[in-house]
């Protein structure tokens, strides 16, 4: 799942799958079976509607396998889906690819609204969550998640924000303006600090889709990328959030220019505080 690259929780989440759907020697006969499949002409006698998806960039199981195999499906439909993960719902787009698929088995089209609308976007990831679950055990670190949701879920709301859901490992909120949600990032740094909770923060503005209370976007997706880029207990803003609080109070150090992972064009961030 390359799209996931450096998501502590995802990895810890992965690993607690493989360590409790199979022991060692359970795998090894699964995979043995699956080198040894021969699905002779079991496809050619496939008779119900078929769809076949595969994701374009996938190194586990190639697209040219899916397209072979639905070419010997009669009637089988072929879908290509943009990405290179093999678990293509823990990619960014899970959503639409998952609605196709819904629609697909129903004949209806998914209903549901989306909310267009300008936002302020923060995100936070806890520094070194890995390790600090392995240390903290299950229990210790679940009372250490509660407590971190806690104190931001104060913060948001003192800022007339809205918390829109933890990532596993930190959160996402939304505000109306930049001048309530750096206020709130940067307070966020300091009492979790307080409470020996080390995050990283970033946060851009644009126009986000809201589905189903999921928020989603090329601005969301821009402000986790600045979230991933700030060091240790640090807080760092894209150039937009920067210039739209020109004349204000909050100061700002430039950090110089940086390629976001899924952006073509390099961008301007900076740390908000003094450096």
């Amino acid at each position: 799942m390359p799209s996931q690259n450096g998501n502590e929780g995802v990895t810890r989440w992965i690993a607690r799958l493989c360590r409790m759907s199979a022991s060692p020697r359970d795998f090894r006969r699964q995979f043995e079976s699956l080198v040894k499949l021969d699905a002779g002409d079991a496809p050619e006698r496939v008779r119900a509607r078929t769809l076949v998806r595969s994701a374009k960039g996938d190194k586990v199981l190639p697209a040219a396998g899916g397209r072979v195999l639905a070419s010997v499906i009669p009637g089988a439909i072929y879908q290509d889906i943009a990405g290179e993960d093999h678990f293509y719902w823990c990619m960014p787009i899970w959503r639409s690819t998952l609605d196709h698929y819904i629609e697909f088995a129903t004949g209806q089209p998914v209903p549901y609204t989306v909310v267009r609308k300008f936002a302020v976007i923060l995100c936070t990831d806890i520094v070194n969550s890995t390790k600090q679950a392995v240390v903290a055990g299950d229990t210790g670190w679940r009372e250490t998640m509660e407590g971190h949701d806690r104190v931001a879920r104060e913060l948001v709301s003192c800022q007339s924000g809205q918390f829109m859901g933890s990532t596993g490992d930190g959160l996402q909120a939304i505000f109306d303006m930049p001048s309530q949600a750096v206020p709130c990032g940067a307070e966020m740094l300091k009492a979790l600090a307080d409470i020996g909770v080390t995050i990283r923060a970033g946060v851009h503005a644009g126009e986000i889709g809201i589905v189903d209370g999921v928020i989603n976007g090329i601005a969301v997706n821009l402000a986790t990328r600045v979230s991933q880029k700030a060091a240790d207990g640090e807080f760092r803003a894209s150039s937009t959030v920067r210039d739209m609080m020109l004349g204000g109070s909050t100061p700002f150090t430039y950090r110089g220019q940086h390629e976001l992972k899924g952006f073509d064009e390099p961008w301007r961030l900076h740390c908000v505080g003094r450096s």
